[in-house]
């Protein structure tokens, strides 16, 4: 139902509705931590493909940590976007790699997408 909004410039309409779900979300104790973290990225990237770069920069405020702290497999990927659409300070960025090499490669690699 979801997936026709995925497409080039139907992002914004997802928004509200993410948003919605994944405050919910965080208001319980979901043991599916993975699943809020998916559902994060996507609403993040709504965020990004909207052009709402202000709201998708103080999103990245509090789905960084819990995505770091409970599905750190995903971390690269929600790290990776914050240095490709410049969401982060580059002091906090650096700051981040500084105890990982593929954080490190991950931010080179997206400082030459950006």
């Amino acid at each position: 139902m979801v997936r026709p909004f995925l497409k080039p410039g139907y992002h914004h309409y997802l928004i509200p509705s993410l948003a919605q779900i994944v405050n919910v979300l965080s208001q319980t104790e979901d043991e599916d931590k993975e699943w809020r973290a998916e559902l994060m990225l996507e609403l993040l990237e709504c965020y990004v493909q909207a052009g709402r770069k202000e709201e998708a920069a103080r999103f990245c405020s509090t789905a960084a940590p819990f995505i770091k702290s409970h599905v750190p497999q995903k971390y690269r990927q929600i790290f990776s976007m914050m240095v490709r659409h410049e969401l982060m300070d580059e002091i906090q960025l650096k700051e981040e790699m500084k105890n990982s090499i593929s954080l490190s490669v991950a931010f080179y690699i997206n400082m030459l997408k950006a």
